[in-house]
């Protein structure tokens, strides 16, 4: 009976999850697999196409699926920090400003992990100090990414958002906006990465 119940559960989300993806209509593929552990099923769906993310969670860690096949496990305030990053995007750049509706590149970092207890300074060079050092090819949602514009100091930290993008405040355009780590001029000023939530 538990299975028959969880075997229907599973496709009315499958079922729930197309028609999401049918609604918003573009082509990314997506992939999810639900486990339970009482019965030890796993289902998985393999093509939904959409351009927006689609979370499934039903414990304190979401599993994104990447192109390869693995699965990472991100924690949830990272997801969190993605959101309120991309939320953020066109507000002004002032030099100085941490938050809540203007920022310069140490202040937005600053604010954005500051919702979340983590006191980060407000200097770049201090804050890649923090976490874990992480590889650029291991980047999950809500890593900090450090660039380095001129040629003697650190002068960017962005919030890494997925799909090679991060968001940061820009002196230069005077605004927050997304960067992509694929982009040369990001690319070839990219310094490293940290990782405050494990």
């Amino acid at each position: 009976m538990i299975k028959k119940t969880m075997i229907r559960k599973s496709v009315i989300s499958i079922f729930l999850v197309f028609l999401i993806a049918v609604a918003f209509g573009n082509k990314i593929t997506y992939a999810y697999t639900i486990f339970n552990e009482k019965i030890n099923m796993k289902l998985r769906a393999t093509t939904i196409s959409t351009d927006k993310v689609i979370t499934v969670s039903n414990s304190d860690e979401n599993i994104e699926r990447v192109s390869r096949g693995e699965e990472k496990n991100i924690p949830i305030e990272s997801n969190e920090v993605v959101n309120i990053s991309l939320s953020k995007l066109g507000r002004p750049y002032v030099e100085g400003a941490e938050g809540t509706e203007s920022f310069d590149s140490a202040g937005f970092t600053k604010y954005i992990y500051g919702k979340y207890n983590v006191d980060l300074p407000h200097c770049v060079s201090k804050q890649i100090q923090f976490g874990k050092a992480v590889s650029k090819n291991e980047l999950v949602n809500g890593d900090l990414v450090f660039l380095k514009t001129d040629n003697q100091n650190l002068s960017i930290a962005g919030v890494y958002v997925g799909n090679n993008n991060f968001v940061y405040a820009d002196k230069t355009t005077g605004r927050v906006i997304k960067g992509s780590l694929i982009n040369k001029y990001y690319s070839d000023v990219y310094v490293g990465a940290r990782r405050i939530f494990d």
